[in-house]
């Protein structure tokens, strides 16, 4: 078994508290997770969507054929998948057995044994055009398609045939963004971490948002269908919620949006992911946020919050301190979203001795809380031009 999730942000700093003691005995966690299959440099953890299938947790991300299983949410197994469907996948339980897909791709596939990675094609969709597709099974096994991305068109459901997969009536607009009553859903310039235009275009001062990545889950006989706004390059990126009675709609805008929203400490962002139930049934929001690496320094990383729903049917989440340790979903309390280590963060904005320094990455960088900027050695410079991976000479905290 391998562990799925690294944290380079915790061999970087010290915590502490009066409760460490208490909580050595337990195990934590913090964001942002990298997603890493064996040796391998960090890989891009893009639209994760977690499900529980035959009392094992499976991860899936976008653009790899391959995934990852773990009987507790923390000892990980990688799994290769030639022929599961990658791009940005919609995996879902149906009778007993996994079935995927991914966007603007009218194929779908059947997981023969997916610890083995074994799939194969079963059927094709109506339409490849599907932008960020999600299947959902409801209790009663009818299949629904969720789909949306983009700037002006809403988001959809349509019913489909369990046996040919196949549209069983015309797609249902549900909503649309709605930047003069949604405030979290406007795209500003002085949110912007980097563009996607590559100097083609600047940002606008108010722009439609991007939503989407639809993401339907069941709860206490309430449909929530959850979505992304504004885009991944926005330090403001998020996750709302529509709820209903009816899996087919008419959703209403939830009173606690955004469900996930997250701007300031070392790890920004919250958006395109999934909600899930642990096996302990509390709930979860997995998320994909913006990271400094990749081509042209755009990736993606993963975070994880406690979400719940109240009486009321509202469903919350908890991202305050949400790059802090927290504890596994095996040793999570039942209910609420207070989940989080009482250990406080000693190292920002203090002074350190290192042992070089190159060009402007000073050492004041490896402790300012921004995911952007780092220190650097003089001694490994070349790193900086290869975008190979470089690990620091030395550096020593002063109180």
């Amino acid at each position: 078994m391998r562990h799925l999730f690294r944290n380079a942000l915790l061999c970087a700093v010290l915590m502490a508290s009066a409760s460490a003691l208490k909580a050595q005995s337990r195990h934590t966690f913090a964001n942002p997770l990298d997603v890493v299959v064996g040796n391998e440099r960090a890989v891009r953890g893009g639209e994760p969507v977690v499900i529980i299938f035959e009392d094992d947790y499976f991860l899936f991300v976008s653009h790899r054929r391959g995934y990852w299983y773990s009987p507790d949410f923390r000892n990980w197994t990688y799994v290769d998948a030639p022929g599961y469907p990658a791009g940005v996948v919609s995996v879902v339980e149906m009778d007993g057995q996994l079935i995927g897909c991914s966007m603007n791709n009218r194929n779908v596939y059947r997981a023969i044994d997916p610890r083995k990675g074994e799939w194969e094609k079963i059927g094709e969709l109506s339409s490849d055009r599907y932008g960020d597709a999600n299947m959902f099974v409801d209790d009663d096994g009818r299949l629904y398609m969720y789909f949306g991305w983009s700037q002006i068109m809403p988001f959809q459901v349509v019913e489909l045939d369990k046996e040919t997969f196949k549209e069983k009536g015309e797609p249902v607009p549900l909503f649309w963004s709605d930047i003069k009553n949604h405030g979290f859903e406007v795209r500003k310039p002085e949110d912007v971490i980097y563009s996607i235009f590559n100097g083609r275009r600047d940002y606008g001062p108010e722009e439609l948002p991007w939503i989407e990545g639809p993401y339907m889950i069941k709860h206490n006989g309430k449909y929530y269908l959850q979505y992304a706004a504004i885009g991944l390059e926005f330090i403001s990126y998020s996750h709302g919620v529509y709820v209903a009675d009816n899996p087919m709609g008419p959703f209403t805008y939830s009173e606690h949006n955004p469900l996930t929203f997250k701007t300031s400490g070392f790890q920004v962002g919250a958006g395109h992911g999934s909600t899930f139930h642990d096996k302990k049934g509390n709930l979860w929001t997995i998320c994909m946020i913006p990271a400094q690496y990749g081509e042209g320094g755009r990736g993606s990383e993963l975070a994880i919050y406690p979400t719940a729903v109240d009486k009321q049917g509202v469903m919350y989440s908890n991202t305050a301190y949400g790059d802090y340790p927290q504890f596994y979903p095996d040793e999570r309390k039942v209910g609420g979203v207070d989940n989080y280590v009482d250990w406080k963060l000693l190292s920002v904005g203090k002074k350190a001795i290192v042992s070089s320094t190159f060009e402007n990455y000073a050492p004041g960088q490896a402790l300012d809380e921004d995911f952007k900027t780092c220190w650097v050695a003089a001694t490994l410079p070349w790193t900086l031009a290869t975008r190979q991976p470089f690990e620091p000479y030395s550096l020593t905290g002063t109180t």
